[in-house]
């Protein structure tokens, strides 16, 4: 294959995968929660700027993150950083250098912030004890942690797609790696898919705060925060004795971690996940069903070697071993259908109050995600009791005069908090909140 043939099956397979900009900014909005009053008053105490809270998206061990409309009616996303100690402000530093170096360097890896809205600056010129919490501002994206979710939902990943995937995330850090740049801490939840310049979804990394750019060795200790993607031998944070191409095995080994993922098409939870425990001592980890044998074993020789480091491939090698995999697979089975039209499989229906069914996470008549509902085979009969192919004795039900509780009750609550009558429904009120986000963002 030429290199504009790479280049044009490259973004075929994104344009393929990925969500498009609509997709993506619902998807966004819909993995939001509802603003609590405790939220509501720690952004009004500790938010510089004009900013109108609207949703809340998660948090991290020192930082809030929030769905935001700036002074101009724009919305993006706010993450609110609490500095308690040094080791804050270090990693709010790290935040500022990785801005820093994205525009020296023109790094396309980097999620960018958006100037003028943010406050990091400040930090430069300010003690930790004495300083407010800092700010960055952000355009809207979703983690890869929640697309991967809603892409595995209910199918298993082709080694066409996976390769792919797994490719992607390997060039991010290899272009890091060619700066001499080492992240730290990649992870599922720090890799982010935003609307790129040129109106494409991209693949960036975020979270910078145990960013180390190498000048010389002896200068970097500090313990990561999730042990999982980190070497067995640094996970008590000790990088005193490593070179620069020593230190840059850590991010090949989380890359390593999450490509298992990918390939065994199994997104971790948490630490109560049975293949936890596997990838955190992968000496026994088995192959995935889909994965071919050259894979697998560049895969081994990243994650079985936690231990000696040494042993570890560097970025590049790999991502050469992933091109030759990823285009060897393209000319032997895929063929491009321009002509097909493809349905979307990024729909999250905007209310998380969708009942759950036995074949997924959600049950929008069998069409959410890829597959989230059977589809051929048996089918336990259905009825209102959900019994399966069971049939539930019927209860004879005497009719009740329904209650302004939104129950077939004539128990209202005996204390607290009593709604009010014909208020209707805190779901449909949440609905048409996101439904206005969503919209303000497609205009």
């Amino acid at each position: 294959m030429t290199k504009t043939e790479k280049l044009q099956y490259l973004d075929s397979m994104r344009n393929s995968i990925y969500p498009s900009k609509n997709e993506l900014y619902r998807m966004a909005v819909s993995y939001t929660d509802e603003l609590e009053m405790a939220q509501r008053v720690l952004f009004k105490n500790k938010v510089k700027g004009k900013f109108n809270p609207l949703r809340y998206i998660a948090s991290g061990s020192f930082s809030k993150v929030f769905l935001c409309e700036d002074a101009e009616g724009q919305v993006c996303v706010l993450k609110l950083s609490l500095i308690g100690t040094e080791l804050d402000y270090k990693a709010c530093i790290s935040e500022l250098n990785a801005q820093k170096i994205r525009e020296e360097k023109n790094l396309k890896s980097i999620v960018p912030y958006i100037k003028g809205t943010s406050s990091i600056y400040e930090a430069r010129q300010t003690s930790c004890l004495g300083y407010m919490p800092l700010q960055f501002v952000m355009p809207l994206g979703i983690s890869f942690k929640i697309f991967l979710n809603n892409l595995l939902e209910g199918r298993k990943l082709t080694l066409k797609e996976a390769t792919f995937l797994i490719y992607n995330v390997f060039t991010l850090i290899r272009e890091l790696h060619s700066h001499n740049i080492v992240h730290r801490d990649i992870k599922l939840e720090n890799l982010i898919l935003m609307i790129s310049e040129s109106e494409k979804t991209q693949l960036m990394l975020s979270d910078f705060g145990t960013l180390r750019p190498f000048v010389s060795k002896g200068m970097y200790t500090q313990k990561v925060q999730t042990p999982i993607y980190t070497p067995c031998r640094l996970r008590n944070g000790d990088y005193s004795e490593l070179t620069i191409e020593q230190s840059k095995k850590h991010d090949v080994y989380a890359g390593g971690i999450i490509a298992y993922q990918i390939l065994d098409s199994h997104i971790i939870k948490n630490t109560t996940d049975a293949k936890y425990e596997m990838l955190a001592h992968p000496k026994q980890l088995p192959c995935p069903k889909n994965c071919n044998q050259r894979l697998w074993k560049m895969l081994k020789q990243i994650i079985c070697n936690g231990n000696n480091i040494d042993q570890i491939p560097d970025v590049k090698e790999v991502c050469k071993i992933l091109e030759e995999i990823m285009f060897e697979v393209h000319t032997k089975q895929y063929i491009p259908n321009t002509s097909r039209q493809r349905k979307s499989s990024y729909e999250v229906h905007e209310s998380k109050s969708v009942p759950k069914s036995r074949y997924g996470r959600q049950n929008n008549n069998s069409n959410l995600g890829y597959g989230a509902g059977a589809s051929a085979g048996f089918k336990p009969k259905q009825n209102e009791y959900d019994y399966g192919f069971f049939q539930a004795p019927k209860k004879i039900e005497h009719k009740k005069k329904k209650s302004v509780y939104g129950e077939k009750s004539s128990n209202p609550p005996q204390g607290g908090f009593r709604p009010k009558k014909n208020t209707g429904s805190n779901v449909a009120r949440e609905r048409k909140n996101m439904q206005s986000i969503i919209d303000s963002l497609l205009d």
